[in-house]
């Protein structure tokens, strides 16, 4: 008896640390994370460094310019045992004079989802499709990740962080670390 009461009391534990949740950012602390002021530097050259990032992180990326601005898309694909998972990651770097230089300020979202097979009534298989819509990506380390390699792209004396140089959880490494990246 003694036995099933700890039991219980530890997986009910285990589920309720799970469902809990990182706090959220005031918004000057979000404004910190997701922005940066770069001295002696233009909009285009804080633009086309943001870009080259990004390029050198992942390939895959497909890259528009509206009005001041670096929007950035890259799907992907994970194949798990009998389904996948995808989404695609789209990213907004905007760049504004201020101060003798530039702010730059970065947005990530993600839109995500998952295709399995499942069984209808009748025995057959059919594909299943389920899609999460874009919702924003929160870990200031991903922030921090990007910042990082934009130091280096602008001032050419930071060394370019490599995924296993910057320490991130691994659920949060594929927006700049995944199979194809540096």
């Amino acid at each position: 008896m003694y036995f099933r009461t700890i039991f219980t009391l530890a997986v009910t534990v285990m589920m309720m640390t799970g469902c809990a949740t990182a706090p959220q950012l005031s918004r000057s602390e979000w404004h910190q994370v997701t922005t940066r002021h770069y001295d002696g530097v233009t909009k285009n050259q804080a633009l086309d460094a943001a870009r080259s990032v990004l390029e050198k992180s992942d390939h895959d990326f497909v890259f528009t310019y509206p009005d001041d601005q670096l929007s950035a898309s890259r799907e992907w694909w994970r194949y798990v045992i009998l389904s996948t998972q995808k989404g695609a990651d789209n990213w907004t770097v905007k760049a504004y004079e201020s101060n003798g230089g530039v702010d730059v300020k970065v947005s990530i979202g993600r839109q995500e989802g998952a295709t399995m097979p499942t069984i209808t009534s009748q025995g057959d298989f059919v594909s299943t499709d389920s899609m999460v819509l874009g919702k924003p990506v929160t870990n200031p380390q991903v922030y921090a990740f990007f910042f990082k390699r934009l130091d280096s792209e602008l001032d050419h004396t930071t060394p370019w962080l490599s995924c296993d140089d910057f320490d991130i959880d691994n659920k949060d490494a594929g927006y700049l670390c995944g199979v194809t990246s540096n």
